[in-house]
């Protein structure tokens, strides 16, 4: 007889509420009660536009309030600029002027989707507060005076403003939370993850082992240059330390390839019989994961360290083989990895000490490279901005053809939900969660449209009435993993609390109008779904693409380019690369892609460009294997790739010519460089001393 089985049932409980949790969101709604009070004081007619301005900025961090702030003023008066200028033009032609607010969402979010900075938030909100505003107009007559949509816009301007400034005043001076803490735990968190990693490949740990540590960093880098944005809005001291803070992720950004390098030399060098592993160079690679793990800025120490690394780093002539030209590579990188460590330790000293001091550290030479360095897809871009087009042109013909009143709000919510969701591979998922989380807010919508707030005779019963919605909704906006599910549901309350603005808050309106917000998302969700269809495996080929085209870009150029910028961007594509590589990997029969090794090909290749004028001392020319090398990536961009026979070729040539030359720390430069491109783009290939006589393979 089989013993009775228990059966244990586990309940999940909602996480309760975190202290933080509870201020952040009395903040929000303090922020937009204050935001209602103030217009009604001064005379305002539409203050839920300030309601929703409040949450839309929202952030638990003063920093990203403020800048938000100011951004969205930007875009807002953007607006109504264009709203203003362009519709007395057509006021009388509703078809094409919905096509004009159309178009100019859609230029508006391709700008923004080339800027992948906060200050993009300018741009995309302009072209959908251009439908905002402009669409209701259009709904109340078919000739309208001129005076109307410059009232409008005006309004819609002040009721923003207003609604930021209330935000910015109180997240920023009740009990602020500050970016510069954050910032500075996650920036520790990146420098200790890189020193752990060299750690690894100095010990000789296997690179499937932490292989995850180099896709972590390079996501860390890229959010830290983002967030970092927000640093000249922020309450804290690090403000002032600005520059130095973006010249250290430019520095943290160039370890990227710099380890892993040392990772494939390391593992290269071990499996042959090379010098590497000798007790000399153990002791040396000890010595140098012992002082990158202390973190303390010791020039004298990083001296001695380079000293012991020449005096071991092997002598190159025209006898030199393969294994040396590694291992002068393999030096070299060690000597790149000193410098980086070197910067990150003391720049982040000086931000301490900035941070402590609220000054402004005085540092020679901070050239800090630009955010527009960042990866740009404008194939992408284009496609977004066309769904944009798309779903509000198709949502106002159906709002005009049907003559819908209050059928405006599908064009508006049609062009909202578009751009929101445009950044996204595939906007569709996002899309449908914003239409079923406007279906969860009907209830909410409708006893406030319809009966809470007409019952509220005072501002205090106003306030009463709305917070237990919006106090308890923004503690989920407070919550990353729900902050965009709950921000739609308020979003839709508010868009329908503004049909009392415009009293009509009956309940035939209040069905027009949330039935024309579910159809102005549904056909977003239609044009997207079409439009925006390519699969994860199409957009890693696409990344890829664009860092062969860079590679080609820089083989063509004519004079020295930008290291750290083409650190920074390549850098940004691994970042972009590692969660959809996870997706394409899990599948047996999508492709095994990896960036790395094209990262540090056009990072020697920027080193050559640098010395180039050297090399023509030397009578060693670099065009006709630039010129073969451009060829190479551009064949591959094809998908004609060659075997690359003639580039090996010129490369064991050049190799053999840059030993030939006296010793000096360019020639070391200049072998490091070429062994260094050999070895990523033809790992396996045998070293062949014919090459030298201009003989070609057996």
């Amino acid at each position: 007889m089989e013993a009775p089985t228990t059966k244990v049932i586990r309940l999940n409980f909602p996480v309760l509420p975190a202290p933080q949790e509870w201020l952040f969101t009395a903040k929000c709604f303090a922020s937009a009660m204050l935001a209602i009070y103030i217009s009604l004081k001064i005379g305002l007619t539409h203050p839920f536009w300030a309601v929703g301005t409040c949450y839309v900025i929202a952030a638990p961090l003063a920093g990203s309030v403020r800048s938000k702030g100011m951004y969205r003023s930007l875009g807002t008066i953007l607006a109504g600029f264009v709203v203003i200028i362009t519709i007395p033009l057509f006021a009388n032609y509703r078809s094409i002027y919905v096509c004009v607010l159309g178009g100019f969402a859609a230029v508006c979010m391709y700008i923004s989707l080339l800027d992948r900075t906060p200050r993009a938030y300018i741009f995309m909100l302009a072209g959908y507060t251009a439908a905002i505003i402009g669409t209701p107009l259009l709904a109340e007559t078919h000739h309208m005076m001129e005076a109307t949509p410059f009232q409008t816009a005006v309004d819609r301007a002040q009721e923003i403003i207003i609604a930021l400034w209330c935000s910015s005043v109180i997240h920023g001076l009740v009990f602020p939370q500050s970016i510069g803490n954050a910032l500075l735990a996650r920036l520790d968190q990146s420098i200790n993850d890189a020193k752990q990693w060299a750690a690894d490949v100095l010990a000789g740990i296997k690179e499937s082992k932490s292989a995850p540590l180099h896709r972590k960093l390079a996501q860390d880098i890229t959010e830290l240059r983002l967030m970092a944005t927000h640093l000249p809005f922020d309450t804290h001291n690090i403000r002032w330390t600005a520059d130095v803070v973006s010249v250290l992720h430019d520095r943290l950004a160039s370890l990227v390839p710099i380890i892993s390098g040392m990772e494939d030399r390391m593992t290269t060098l071990k499996e042959g019989r090379s010098e590497v592993r000798s007790t000399a160079w153990r002791e040396l690679l000890g010595d140098i994961a012992a002082w990158c793990q202390r973190g303390i800025p010791t020039p004298g120490r990083a001296r001695q360290l380079r000293s012991r690394i020449r005096e071991l780093a092997p002598e190159t002539d025209i006898n030199a083989g393969w294994s040396d030209m590694l291992q002068i590579n393999f030096a070299s990188e060690l000597n790149m990895l000193i410098d980086a460590f070197e910067d990150c330790f003391r720049y982040r000293y000086q931000i301490e000490i900035g941070v402590k001091k609220g000054t402004l550290q005085e540092v020679p030479d901070l050239k800090a490279v630009s955010n527009r360095a960042l990866h740009t897809d404008k194939g992408q871009a284009f496609i977004a901005a066309t769904g944009v087009f798309l779903s509000t042109a198709i949502s106002s013909v159906f709002w005009i053809v049907t003559d819908w009143p209050t059928g405006f709000q599908a064009p508006t919510f049609a062009c909202i939900m578009s751009s929101i969701f445009a950044a996204q591979d595939d906007p569709t998922p996002g899309l449908k969660a914003a239409f079923w989380y406007t279906v969860y807010s009907v209830p909410f919508s409708a006893f406030y449209l319809l009966v809470g707030v007409p019952s509220a005779h005072t501002i205090e019963m106003l306030i009463l009435v709305l917070a237990p919605f919006f106090l308890v909704s923004g503690i989920y906006v407070g919550r990353p993993a729900t902050a965009g599910r709950f921000l739609m549901t308020i979003m839709s309350v508010v868009g329908m609390l503004m049909l009392y603005d415009f009293g009509q808050q009956d309940l035939e309106t209040y069905i027009n109008g949330q039935s024309a917000q579910l159809v102005g998302i549904a056909i977003a969700i239609g044009v997207n779904r079409v439009l925006r269809n390519a699969s994860v495996e199409r957009m890693v080929r696409r990344i890829m693409r664009a860092g062969w085209q860079e590679i080609a870009r820089v083989a063509a150029a004519r004079r020295p380019v930008s290291i750290a910028a083409i650190a920074v961007r390549m850098t940004d594509r691994v970042n972009l690369l590692g969660p959809r590589l996870a997706m394409v990997e899990s599948k047996a029969e999508g492709p095994s892609l990896d960036l790395m090794e094209d990262v540090r090909v056009s990072i020697n290749m920027a080193h050559l460009l640098d010395i180039q004028d050297f090399l023509r001392e030397n009578n060693i020319s670099l065009d006709a294997f630039m010129k073969d090398l451009s060829a190479y990536f551009t064949a591959k961009l094809k998908q004609a790739e060659g075997d690359g026979r003639e580039l090996l070729v010129q490369l064991d040539r050049l190799l053999y010519q840059a030993c030939s030359m006296p010793s000096s720390d360019r020639k070391n430069e200049t072998i490091s460089a070429l062994a260094g491109i050999r070895r990523d783009l033809f790992p396996n290939a045998l070293f062949h001393r014919a090459a030298i006589s201009r003989r070609g393979y057996e």
